[in-house]
């Protein structure tokens, strides 16, 4: 602190106390902000797969109730929770695929993609062949074992089935581990953006 302040009043001296308050107000800004979130896009022909353990497997589903058998059907249920469950039946019933990565029998990881007939999704405009990955997760007792990526890379790569070309996902940048896990399957970075406190998005960079 007794640093910055130090080097405030030598820059103050410098050029003056204007631009020095600037720099500070937008140093306050960005301190009370909410964090940045880091846009990756990879086309679904490139993901890369990391291999299935033995022990797992994995499945794209649009309506879990007949495509699993009832003990799946059950740890899927008790994996998204009660709250989750509700939005899990909302987001399948307006087209949403759900990505799950089963090892021995039992849920490990699942993530979302909503994909559109350029309509807009939060910040983007879905186009027929877009998908966006949403609320991806690894379940506690199977996260440190590198199953994000097998997870993402087989779920990018089964968007192709669904007439998918791009996808598109996001992470908080201090989600070191997602962001590593984009990045392992070839997703490239995009875009910055923020929201404010109004609800607003704020881009770092113009979107491409």
């Amino acid at each position: 602190m007794i640093r910055h302040l130090q080097e405030a009043r030598a820059r103050a001296k410098e050029q003056g106390w204007g631009p020095v308050l600037i720099l500070i107000r937008r140093e306050l800004r960005n301190r009370i902000t909410n964090p940045w979130h880091l846009m990756y896009w990879t086309p679904t022909t490139e993901a890369k797969l990391v291999p299935l353990p033995a022990n797992a497997s994995f499945m794209v589903l649009t309506d879990p109730a007949r495509e699993l058998n009832p003990a799946q059907f059950k740890a899927l249920i008790e994996a998204l929770g009660p709250r989750s469950n509700k939005q899990a039946e909302a987001r399948l019933a307006s087209g949403a695929l759900l990505h799950v990565l089963f090892v021995d029998e039992m849920v490990a990881g699942y993530f979302f993609t909503v994909s559109g007939a350029a309509r807009r999704f939060q910040h983007m405009v879905l186009t027929d062949g877009d998908s966006a990955g949403i609320d991806g997760r690894i379940l506690p007792a199977f996260r440190g074992r590198g199953l994000f990526p097998v997870l993402l890379g087989h779920g990018v790569h089964a968007l192709q089935a669904y007439g998918q070309d791009r996808f598109y996902a996001d992470a908080l940048e201090t989600n070191i581990g997602s962001l590593r896990a984009l990045e392992r399957i070839g997703c490239r970075f995009l875009t910055r953006y923020r929201t404010s406190w109004r609800g607003y998005y704020r881009y770092a960079e113009p979107p491409l």
